[in-house]
């Protein structure tokens, strides 16, 4: 309740103005904030975080999109779990959907015809796993090698053992996900440990990122997911990326709707569409379950897609173990190297 004095007309009519002023403004917040003013999302680093896409969001469904990234899927996993109700979209690989299977609420979204439009053995996958209809393929992969014909004469006849048997002074670097790596390690009845005596011997780098360490002189393979290597096959005449008939495979991100927002519906599928992948296969160089975009010159054309095996998602208990594993196998590894550069100095 304001108390004031009497006032003459004049201060009268400015205090009705005022009022009227202020009653206009209290009320106008109750229909303006009706819709959200972004939509979560949670993705890989570098997927989504274009002026291009964030504009068609805002165009085609009138929000703007705020971006969460991460680097590895162990990263993914820690901060879903910590902020489970903060994101309307989270983009993960397929590898991790047993962690948050549980926590994707069940939501009927209506858009069959973009699941329609895949191909044909990208489309019988996605069936197969019987997915709910709140969850698509974002982007696929090949994981492969990528080789500098220089150091290494790796082919796609050659066995797994020939990429753990280059010089010691040759840079081998492997995928940081322990779910690739230990399918990778199977087909040899290798284990993750067994990757610390090689890195007493070999100089072994466990990243995602090889743009620095594809460019040198001492650099041999890589085994990588395919849009990383596509990547680095341009600035340099002397590497090749090979996809393996039989240690390669196809990984694939989902994109999961994790709200009921209206908004949230219409930006799942803006970014399922194949206007936005094209444009993340151009910008990513993996490649979206439609085929590759006409004018995408990083493949002559896709391999046979129904002969190279599709990774899937461990039990959550076997993604627990491989994730305490692999992050004891990387210190120790880690600890080898720093000790082989230490002895190089003497």
């Amino acid at each position: 309740m304001i108390v004031t004095k009497r006032t003459s007309g004049k201060s009268t009519m400015v205090l009705l103005k005022f009022g009227l002023i202020l009653f206009m403004s209290l009320s106008l917040p109750f229909t303006a904030n009706t819709s959200p003013s972004n939509i979560n999302i949670l993705s890989w680093w570098g997927y989504i975080n274009t002026k291009q896409i964030k504009d068609l969001a805002q165009k085609k469904c009138g929000v703007g999109i705020s971006i969460d990234e991460y680097y590895s899927s162990s990263e993914m996993i820690r901060r879903f779990e910590k902020n489970t109700s903060k994101y309307d979209l989270l983009i993960f690989a397929n590898t991790t959907y047993s962690m948050i299977k549980d926590k994707v609420p069940s939501i009927t979204v209506k858009g069959s015809q973009i699941v329609d439009q895949y191909l044909l053995p990208i489309r019988a996958i996605y069936n197969k796993k019987n997915y709910p209809s709140n969850i698509r393929f974002f982007m696929h992969a090949f994981t492969g090698f990528l080789v500098n014909s220089k150091n290494s004469n790796f082919n796609q006849s050659s066995k797994l053992s020939e990429i753990f048997k280059l010089g010691t002074d040759t840079t081998l670097v492997l995928i940081d996900d322990p779910i690739e790596i230990q399918m990778l390690l199977s087909r040899a009845n290798l284990k993750l440990s067994e990757l610390i005596e090689l890195s007493k011997k070999q100089k072994l780098l466990i990243s995602n990122n090889i743009d620095r360490v594809s460019q040198t002189d001492k650099f041999g393979i890589a085994y990588v997911w395919s849009g990383a290597a596509i990547d680095n096959i341009k600035s340099s005449n002397s590497l090749k990326f090979l996809v393996h008939p039989k240690l390669s495979h196809i990984t694939s991100d989902l994109i999961a709707l994790m709200s009921k927002k209206k908004e949230g519906k219409c930006v799942f599928d803006v970014l399922t569409s194949k206007e936005v992948l094209n444009l993340i296969a151009e910008e990513t160089k993996y490649f979206p379950s439609f085929g590759l975009p006409l004018n995408f010159s990083n493949y002559s054309s896709l391999p046979d897609l129904s002969k190279i095996k599709w990774i899937d998602s461990p039990s959550r208990e076997e993604i627990h173990t491989l994730n305490r594993e692999w992050k004891r196998v990387k210190s120790i590894i880690l600890t080898n190297t720093r000790k082989r550069q230490n002895e190089q100095k003497k």
